[in-house]
């Protein structure tokens, strides 16, 4: 079966996801490279900088029968790939990541979750996200993964946000 036009996983050379995405969209295709704000210091002073939230990777949408452009874009090291075949993301994983990232809410890169209370946010620019809710006494993270990629993005939610648990699938 043929994946066409799908969300593709693109693994780049360090600090090179910004080069490769702008190469890649020169080329015509539709590249996401999401990014949170983070804190650095340059010349002694704290400055704020856009760094990427898959250190490492953008996405690109393509035919994965046509990707030899790809392939030979500055600072590309492949496509992430399972017995040779590049292996598309499920937009069910794609669609909550585009969502946080136009959103404008604060984000980070988290630590992948396998298990945890799985819920889906009622109200609020993050309606309709499911995820897996963290908890603490200062706040609560919606945490939300690219399984593929072992990855996983939190943002923290607004006390005012409703929450609502799912029920496990059996």
């Amino acid at each position: 079966m043929l994946i066409h036009n799908s969300w593709y996983a693109i693994y780049v050379r360090p600090n090179c996801e910004s080069l490769s995405a702008g190469s890649l969209c020169g080329k015509g295709y539709a590249v996401f490279n999401p990014t949170y704000k983070q804190r650095v210091l340059r010349r002694e002073r704290p400055v704020e900088v856009d760094s990427p939230l898959f250190k490492g990777y953008i996405f690109c949408r393509f035919n994965q029968d046509v990707n030899s452009k790809i392939l030979t874009s500055p600072g590309v090291r492949g496509i992430v790939s399972f017995a040779g075949r590049p292996v598309p993301i499920e937009e069910r994983e794609m669609w909550p990541i585009e969502v946080i990232a136009s959103s404008g809410v604060v984000r980070e890169p988290w630590r992948h979750l396998v298990r945890g209370s799985r819920v889906r946010i009622e109200s609020g620019s993050l309606r309709g996200l499911e995820g897996t809710i963290m908890s603490d006494a200062c706040s609560r993270r919606l945490v939300v993964s690219v399984a593929l990629l072992n990855r996983s993005v939190a943002v923290t939610l607004d006390a005012n946000v409703v929450v609502s648990a799912l029920q496990a699938a059996t």
